[in-house]
């Protein structure tokens, strides 16, 4: 009974030993609408990053996100 969002550690900015609440959906402002990135990188983490805030912030069911370090495949 819950949706889980596969995610990746993408979501974070650059550094070293990063934990969980360095990146936080909850705060990314959904009502802003702020240019995608030309950088294909960062690109990438704009959207893994409002995907995240779209289910932690707007999803009427049970939902989790799961960050992994990549995806293959």
């Amino acid at each position: 009974g819950r949706y889980i969002l596969i995610s990746t550690v993408s979501v974070y900015d650059d550094g070293e030993k990063l934990v969980e609440r360095d990146f936080n959906p909850s705060q990314i402002d959904l009502a802003s609408t702020p240019l995608t990135p030309k950088d294909p990188g960062l690109a990438y983490q704009f959207g893994k990053q409002r995907a995240e805030a779209v289910f932690a912030q707007k999803a009427m069911f049970p939902t989790v996100m799961v960050r992994y370090p990549f995806i293959v495949g």
